[in-house]
């Protein structure tokens, strides 16, 4: 039986309960998702509850970070700190 909680896809005649419905309802949001879920399919968001990011996934155990907010921009430029762009939180 496919392991939902791992991120894997629902197989033909598997019941599901209302456990896994909320997660599927709540976006999978958990800590850690790209530690917890070594069957996320591809294609799939996943909400992490630490940091409050956004993940897609690509591939088998390979995560992008979706980026989110107001990007901050100063002369027409995108301003980076740490070679990461920086973000205003939308209010």
């Amino acid at each position: 039986m496919a392991d939902i909680k791992k991120g894997a896809d629902m197989i033909a005649g598997q019941c599901m309960g209302y456990q896994q419905y909320n997660r599927i309802k709540n976006h999978w949001r958990q800590a850690d998702p790209r530690t917890n879920l070594d069957e996320a399919t591809v294609g799939v968001i996943e909400d992490d509850s630490n940091s409050n990011k956004l993940y897609h996934v690509i591939a088998a155990g390979a995560f992008l970070e979706i980026l989110q907010g107001k990007i901050l921009c100063g002369d027409n430029k995108v301003l980076c700190a740490d070679n990461k762009v920086l973000f205003a939180a939308y209010i």
